[in-house]
């Protein structure tokens, strides 16, 4: 009975109503961003806690304690299975869900049977006709009728994809940063502000129709429109800090997105 592994409390969520007869563990942090260490560590997970506490606006301790939650299920099963556990990882094409496969796979015993399900291949396969071509930003958006026909595609992963893996894993550990993107068709470590000229050129859109611009609005905007998956959260850190440099001005409030109204310095 292999242990389905999947990423966000989205997807987290929709696994529990299809009540499998296999467990599933998600982790629920998003590792694209923050630090990255020995995910089995205390030290690790303290890093991150601390990470998210300086982001997140207002702290949001219950969301906090969720992702804490999150961690310590999943050093529970890693610590208490079996080397020889099979396990099956949902992964679509995004930095997040790639990330936490790295990590997930670094971690593992290296006997323990691995399979994967490439989301976005699995559902073109058993959803797109000639004339609906879907596109799947993550797995985290499929309703729950459309997730158990993908189980089907779980492919076994090869010893080579396998090693490729936990050597990017080490890579992006080994970098130090705390932003991750898909950058020439693998996830690399960027910058912080690799976000920021997006985030500005959505704002200079809006504002040509509406100002002041709530900050919610721009929020929205950039997470629809971006090509990959990020965060509420990140793109609301990444306003603030454009407030502090004076990119941008506002009126309002800072602790909340609803309560924040932007303008561009200077107009």
């Amino acid at each position: 009975m292999p242990t389905h592994v999947v990423f966000g409390a989205s997807i987290a969520g929709t696994m529990k109503l299809l009540d499998l007869p296999d467990p599933v563990m998600a982790l629920e942090d998003d590792l694209t961003c923050g630090p990255l260490g020995d995910i089995l560590s205390e030290a690790t997970r303290e890093d991150r806690d601390q990470w998210w506490s300086r982001v997140l606006i207002p702290s949001q301790p219950r969301y906090l304690h969720s992702l804490r939650r999150s961690w310590e299920r999943i050093g529970t099963w890693q610590h208490s299975g079996s080397h020889d556990d099979a396990v099956v990882i949902w992964v679509a094409e995004n930095p997040a869900e790639l990330t936490g496969t790295y990590g997930i796979l670094a971690h593992l015993p290296l006997t323990a049977p691995v399979s994967i399900i490439h989301v976005n291949q699995a559902y073109a396969c058993v959803h797109d006709t000639a004339g609906v071509q879907s596109f799947i930003k993550y797995t985290g958006e499929i309703s729950s009728d459309e997730l158990p026909p993908l189980m089907d595609h779980a492919v076994p992963l090869s010893p080579t994809a396998r090693y490729a893996a936990i050597t990017q894993w080490r890579r992006l550990v080994e970098s130090g940063g705390l932003l991750r993107q898909i950058v020439n068709a693998q996830v690399a470590t960027v910058g912080v502000d690799y976000l920021d000229p997006f985030v500005v050129e959505q704002a200079q859109t809006l504002l040509r129709r509406q100002t002041p611009l709530v900050a919610v609005r721009l929020v929205g905007e950039c997470l629809g429109w971006h090509p990959q998956v990020t965060s509420d959260v990140l793109i609301f850190w990444r306003i603030r800090c454009f407030i502090e440099s004076g990119v941008f001005t506002y009126t309002g409030s800072l602790k909340s997105m609803q309560d924040c109204f932007l303008q561009l310095a200077g107009n």
